[in-house]
C-alpha cells in the first residue's frame, strides 16, 4: 500500500465501504459501520493533508479484522480515489 494517503482519500474509501461520517467536536471525525458496529476516529484535518501511518494502519486493521473488506479491496479503493 502507498503510505502517502490523504485524509480525503481515507474519507472517500470509508464512505464507499458504507461507513457513516459524523463530526465529534471540531477536532475529530467519526466513521461508523452499522453492519459490523465498527467505529473509526480520525483527526479532523484538511482533505489534502496526509494521514499519519498509525491512522492508516488502524483503518486497515479495523476494516480487515471486522470483515468489512479484504486489505486488497481497501488498497484498491484508496488508489482509485487518489
Amino acid at each position: 500500500m502507498n503510505k502517502q494517503v490523504s485524509y480525503g482519500q481515507l474519507r472517500r474509501a470509508l464512505l464507499k465501504l458504507k461507513f457513516i461520517e459524523s463530526d465529534l467536536k471540531p477536532r475529530w471525525k467519526a466513521y461508523r459501520h452499522a453492519g459490523t458496529d465498527t467505529l473509526i476516529l480520525l483527526a479532523h484535518r484538511r482533505p489534502s493533508q496526509f494521514a499519519r501511518e498509525q491512522e492508516i494502519s488502524s483503518v486497515i486493521r479495523h476494516v480487515v479484522e471486522k470483515g468489512i473488506a479484504p486489505e486488497e479491496e481497501l488498497d484498491r479503493l484508496l488508489q482509485a480515489v487518489a
